[in-house]
């Protein structure tokens, strides 16, 4: 699979993109287990960002998708491990 449109993509553009899929997509992979950086990882972190946003799913870092990544936002992690501990409350009513 084909993960970067190369005329249009520098190599800064590539680690700008790897950086960003590092802070925001960390959790799609195992913390717990060495993973090399492969296209094949990118290609999938990056198929997850474009579904996130709604974009064309395909893998590839194209300039919608790195323009996407240059947009300001927030530092929260689009995707996260998240636990829940059931049966603790205080008697509070949530709504």
């Amino acid at each position: 699979m084909a993960t970067l449109e190369t005329d249009a993509i520098t190599d800064s553009d590539l680690d700008f993109a790897e950086n960003y899929l590092d802070a925001f997509y960390r959790a799609l992979f195992n913390p717990d287990v060495v993973q090399k950086r492969s296209l094949d990882s990118l290609a999938c972190r990056l198929q997850h960002m474009q579904s996130f946003f709604g974009q064309e799913r395909n893998g590839w870092l194209d300039s919608e998708t790195l323009d996407l990544m240059k947009q300001p936002r927030c530092d929260v992690p689009d995707v996260a491990e998240y636990n829940f501990s059931p049966g603790k409350s205080n008697g509070h009513i949530i709504t």
